[in-house]
């Protein structure tokens, strides 16, 4: 059975990225009835670019998303403006693949809510491009054993959004899809995952990028183990836990050669679960939930 769809793509200054993810869209083996490019805000010239893609691509639409900052906020104006019951979500400056419409749509048939593996594109100095790297097929999981689906390659019911109230838009900077599967299952709500990567996901390029992208995630994971208290308190550690973890943390990559990213991210990981811990859970000052008005 085909299913008339909706793309969703929330979008913040993407114009070096966005017409190969478009493109990439409108080509694929199953064309969307609508594609909404979710604008939050984009001070580029994202929106000219599209505008010029529209002429070729004639469910092309633009939503203004700027009346807050944020990736959820996009993600919520643009499925709020989908025609169709069944909504898929990419990111702009990633690459879907050929059949990711086809097969993600043929999944929603049997799941609420669907998602896949992905390979990861990582930037090349030496070659000045993006270069394949890592595939990811493994459904993700938090807590040991919470299966959830990444927000910017997902699929889903227009419904089980509205049910929700959308992302939380309090989250900045990583964890809300964690949030929003987990709402979802609790309401029984079903997760269906394709094993192959039909999504090349765009690493961060610097290590300043990757230092703050890793920090978020830190901070984030201790909101989102607050917000389902006291199902996992258990996996938040003491403050004087977490500080000792840290400084062990910090030392070591001050003293070694290995520079490598792989420990930048576990330092900025940590850092920002120090300061989720200190001000989110000893403070008790963790953000208040954001959610869609139902």
């Amino acid at each position: 059975m085909s299913f008339k769809f909706s793309v969703v793509i929330p979008t913040y200054n993407a114009e070096s990225f966005i017409e190969e993810q478009l493109q990439a869209v409108w080509g694929g083996t199953l064309k969307p009835d609508q594609i909404i490019i979710s604008n939050n805000g984009s001070t580029d010239n994202t929106c000219s670019v599209v505008q010029k893609l529209q002429l070729t691509i004639p469910v092309l639409e633009i939503v203004d998303s700027s009346a807050m900052q944020g990736v959820n906020y996009a993600r919520n104006v643009g499925i709020i403006h989908a025609r169709h019951e069944h909504v898929l979500i990419c990111d702009a400056d990633d690459i879907v693949a050929s059949t990711w419409a086809q097969k993600m749509i043929a999944s929603l048939s049997a799941y609420d809510l669907v998602g896949s593996g992905h390979q990861e594109l990582v930037y090349s100095d030496k070659l000045s491009t993006y270069v394949q790297e890592r595939v990811v097929i493994d459904q993700p999981k938090v807590f040991a054993n919470q299966k959830y689906l990444l927000g910017g390659n997902l699929a889903l019911r227009k419904t089980v959004f509205e049910t929700l109230g959308g992302f939380d838009c309090s989250y900045r900077g990583g964890h809300d899809e964690v949030d929003f599967c987990l709402r979802a299952s609790r309401l029984g709500y079903t997760q269906g995952w394709i094993s192959e990567p039909l999504i090349q996901y765009r690493q961060r390029v610097s290590d300043k990028a990757l230092f703050k992208q890793f920090y978020n995630y830190g901070r984030t994971w201790v909101q989102l183990a607050l917000n389902f208290s006291p199902d996992f308190d258990e996996y938040i550690p003491s403050f004087k836990l977490m500080a000792r973890k840290l400084a062990v943390t910090l030392r070591e990559y001050l003293l070694s050669r290995d520079k490598s990213r792989a420990r930048l991210q576990q330092l900025s990981w940590d850092l920002g679960r120090l300061y989720g811990i200190f001000v989110y859970r000893s403070l008790g000052q963790k953000p208040d939930r954001v959610l869609v008005d139902r």
